[in-house]
């Protein structure tokens, strides 16, 4: 019983979270998807969101990945922004402090999903 508990208090502080920074993640990513060129949105097979820290400065980063079928080809489009530090939730910047690179694509699709 107690786990569960646990997990709902959980959910419901990310989704107090997600709440608080949704407008802006949501304005970004609005902006991203509008700057991709056509082939890349027409072929867009996936992606993968990190935070990235050089010295003070922390960066959003989002790598799309697509496939063209008439030229057989992948391409990489990268995607990155500045952010200020106190602006990430505090378990992501907790998880920050051991590393430079930090993957988040399951944070930001949980995020997604839960305000879906």
């Amino acid at each position: 019983m107690i786990p569960v508990i646990i997990l709902a208090g959980a959910v419901a502080l990310g989704a107090v979270v997600l709440a608080k920074f949704w407008k802006e993640i949501n304005e970004w990513i609005s902006r991203i998807w509008k700057k991709l060129p056509p082939h890349v949105k027409e072929h867009l097979q996936g992606a993968k969101a990190f935070l990235e820290r050089v010295e003070a400065t922390v960066k959003n980063v989002f790598y799309y990945y697509s496939y063209n079928n008439e030229t057989e080809k992948w391409t990489e489009t990268v995607v990155s922004r500045q952010v200020d530090p106190e602006s990430i939730p505090q378990d992501i910047r907790e998880k920050m402090r051991e590393r430079n690179n930090l993957e988040i694509t399951d944070d930001v699709k949980q995020m997604l999903t839960v305000t879906a």
